[in-house]
């Protein structure tokens, strides 16, 4: 009898135990936050800045390198709310010819450089599925959905013309993507994503166009 209640008590004792160490897969971090480097490309968009200045066939991203910030709410260990900021910066510059006025023409062209420096900001939410497993790789896909602001600064100096003008447009943005998670920390991962990007957008000077865009990013994701 009294070795009977020792194995009770001992079967007492082991069982929470060994429950305690056994994995927890429902476990999974109810905030995300990401920082870190991004670069894009996109196809051409047409600034305007002015009657007679239209910057057309000129890519805004042309080294398109910025950054892009990120939160994710986990509502489950599969599913979560993403909202994300990205800036993207570029600068190009060359010659460009210009026709100055004249008293006698034909007037002759004059070549003198110029510079865009155009910028790119989004502003998105959406939904976002990981693949949580056993491994310290996760898996990832998004679909973004929200507001996008371009701004170019058209600048040029020389015998034939003086200018600086800045041409912005706003429109609406959608982004679907993904990419994974390296765990390296309890609480600190790496995180590489690519994406694919449409935007409409258009001022009041220009009618709206669509500019497609690909994207890259990679950084520190924080549990």
């Amino acid at each position: 009898m009294q070795g009977f209640v020792a194995c009770i008590l001992l079967l007492l004792v082991c069982v929470p135990v060994g429950v305690a160490q056994r994995p927890d897969r429902s476990r999974f971090p109810k905030l995300e936050v990401f920082a870190g480097y991004s670069t894009i490309e996109t196809n051409d968009h047409t600034f305007h800045f002015g009657p007679n200045f239209n910057a057309s066939q000129t890519d805004f991203d042309e080294g398109g390198r910025g950054f892009e910030a990120a939160v994710t709410r986990n509502l489950n260990r599969y599913f979560g709310v993403v909202g994300d900021f990205s800036a993207h910066f570029s600068r190009d510059q060359g010659p460009i010819t210009l026709t100055p006025p004249c008293n006698q023409p034909p007037c002759l062209p004059v070549t003198q450089n110029a510079k865009l420096n155009p910028r790119l900001f989004n502003f998105l939410a959406g939904p976002e599925v990981k693949w949580r497993n056993r491994t310290r790789l996760t898996p990832f896909a998004h679909a973004l959905f929200g507001i996008t602001h371009a701004t170019a600064t058209f600048s040029t100096t020389g015998p034939a013309l003086t200018l600086s003008r800045t041409d912005a447009d706003t429109g609406f943005a959608m982004t679907y993507g993904g990419g994974f998670e390296v765990r390296i920390l309890s609480r600190v991962g790496f995180r590489t994503s690519f994406d694919y990007s449409k935007a409409f957008v258009g001022s009041n000077a220009l009618p709206a166009q669509r500019v497609n865009s690909v994207g890259y990013s990679t950084g520190v994701i924080f549990h």
